[in-house]
């Protein structure tokens, strides 16, 4: 058997069990994979891991992510949390693009993995611009980024 056979993407109903086990334990390693180019018709686990990125339960996660962000950033800072506080001003001053990439993630059609695998770090990293304004990429920089690696064609 050769190594350039592609491997095809099961769908959703039909996925054994051991590779839905495999995925679920090893998608940091999967997702450093995909980030790092590999193609998801390498192998089942590649190709399993990045069809549940692109599904429309997981892009739709994300926009609702974004929504909260921009729902919370509108609110007054709470004192009393241990919620990494949010660069409000930032995130305001972003609105537009995080509105617009809500939308892609919701209405557009093939997104890049790369693209989706830049979105749980910055959703979720208290390093993201979102927490922690950075003077070398702004947040609306890294959403314009993000944008272009989504929509990559």
């Amino acid at each position: 058997m050769s190594a350039s056979i592609a491997h095809p993407v099961p769908r959703e109903g039909r996925v054994p069990r051991f590779l839905r086990g495999r995925v679920w334990l090893h998608r940091r390693a999967l997702d450093a994979q995909l980030a790092q180019g590999a193609l998801p018709s390498s192998s089942p686990e590649l190709g399993y891991r990045a069809g549940q990125l692109q599904s429309l339960r997981c892009r739709r996660s994300f926009a609702s992510g974004l929504e909260r962000i921009l729902e919370a950033a509108e609110e007054p800072a709470s004192p009393l949390t241990a919620a990494v506080p949010l660069a409000r001003r930032e995130v305001l001053a972003a609105r537009a693009d995080l509105i617009a990439l809500a939308d892609i993630l919701r209405f557009e059609d093939d997104l890049q993995v790369r693209g989706l695998l830049l979105l749980e770090p910055f959703l979720t990293s208290g390093d993201s611009p979102l927490f922690h304004p950075s003077p070398e990429e702004s947040l609306e920089h890294t959403v314009r980024r993000i944008r272009a690696a989504l929509l990559l064609r």
